[in-house]
């Protein structure tokens, strides 16, 4: 939410900027650099957006002022707003002997998780856990557990095989676009599978990419005015298929996504009133050659559903006393992952309780 009130004051006030028709809006661009500085409290990744923000506007600023006078006041108070926000933990860091913009550690470790040689592409595991922490304890002890040097070891032992680390981000970039989430809580396939409203009713990755990738290239024709979820974009995406692997950290995106998607809606019935019929056309191609992929790239609901999503429900159902329906839970889950024996257990325990003494026996 901080993240998509960010954008929405940047977005409007960096159009009206890149087409000069107003100096400076104190309040406006201060409010948004703040709202800028409390999302990056809580998620570092926004930062180098709004550096490329800064570096742009400035630039601008510096463009314009050859023909004439510059004006860089909304710089100034975007920087101000950020600035108010930093302060206090900037302070908090120079006491305790902290960088004074640092707010996590986690960066050397996910660089390690995402790009190590074992690593398929999307999750934190590969199979062989004990493998990656073997080696990332010994990285990050060379390193001495910080970022440049985690990312220059781990660079270092791809230096045989470049070919092998591009493919492995082209491979989280696949997975980062792909028509699917992989949480590590809640399970979204789970209840697609128990829930027809969740499956039918409600708009998902798979239905916004086509219309935001047709909106995206229609926006190309009025490109400066963009800038601004161009920028948040390219710096978001690329940092999260850096560091990260997981398709459900692509929704701070969503709403840049949506906006694009709602152009490219409009752009079809716009083609349509304008009898701007080769447009339409490209349009509905972009449109349909990415709901093509979407379906090739999508994995079943039955395929994403984990053993931790059956038992949940299990002990869901028992809880409130619906013994048939945590037995039918159990069931599927023996018949999904018969090689992991709680569901075995469970389903035999149920059956106790129900006085089916030869399946429970058969279940142990």
């Amino acid at each position: 939410m901080k993240t998509t009130i960010a954008l929405c004051l940047l977005f409007f006030n960096a159009r009206a900027y890149a087409a000069g028709l107003f100096p400076s809006r104190p309040f406006s661009d201060e409010a948004a650099g703040t709202v800028v500085g409390i999302s990056y409290i809580t998620k570092a990744g926004i930062l180098p957006f709004f550096l490329c923000l800064i570096l742009w506007m400035a630039a601008e600023q510096a463009r314009r002022s050859a023909k004439g006078p510059g004006n860089f006041a909304p710089v100034l108070f975007l920087i101000t707003g950020f600035a108010l926000v930093m302060t206090p933990l900037a302070l908090r860091n120079f006491i305790v002997g902290a960088p004074m913009m640092k707010i996590t550690t986690r960066g050397p470790i996910e660089f390690i998780n995402g790009n190590n040689r074992w690593h398929r592409g999307i999750g934190w595991f590969d199979g062989a856990d004990s493998r990656v922490s073997a080696y990332a304890a010994a990285t990050l002890a060379r390193a001495g557990g910080r970022l440049a040097p985690t990312v220059a070891a781990v660079l270092a032992d791809w230096k045989d095989d470049p070919a092998g680390w591009a493919m492995l981000q082209a491979r989280k970039a696949a997975y980062f676009f792909a028509p699917f989430e992989m949480p590590n809580n809640a399970s979204y396939a789970w209840f697609r599978l128990n829930c027809p409203l969740l499956r039918w009713g409600t708009l998902s990755f798979f239905l916004i990419s086509p219309l935001a990738l047709a909106g995206l290239i229609e926006s190309l024709r009025g490109w400066r005015g963009f800038l601004v979820p161009y920028l948040f974009l390219a710096t978001g995406v690329g940092l999260t298929i850096t560091f990260y692997v997981i398709a459900r950290f692509r929704a701070p995106f969503m709403p840049v996504m949506l906006i694009f998607a709602g152009l490219g809606l409009w752009s079809l019935v716009d083609h349509i009133r304008r009898a701007r019929w080769g447009r339409l056309a490209l349009c509905l191609v972009i449109i349909a050659g990415t709901l093509a992929v979407n379906r090739v790239s999508a994995y079943a609901d039955r395929d994403l559903v984990r053993p931790q999503d059956y038992l949940i429900a299990i002990e869901g159902y028992r809880s409130r006393g619906q013994t048939e329906r945590a037995l039918l839970e159990a069931e599927q889950g023996r018949h999904q992952f018969p090689a992991f024996p709680v569901f075995h257990r469970e389903a035999a325990l149920l059956y106790l309780s129900q006085g089916r003494n030869a399946e429970a026996a058969a279940a142990f």
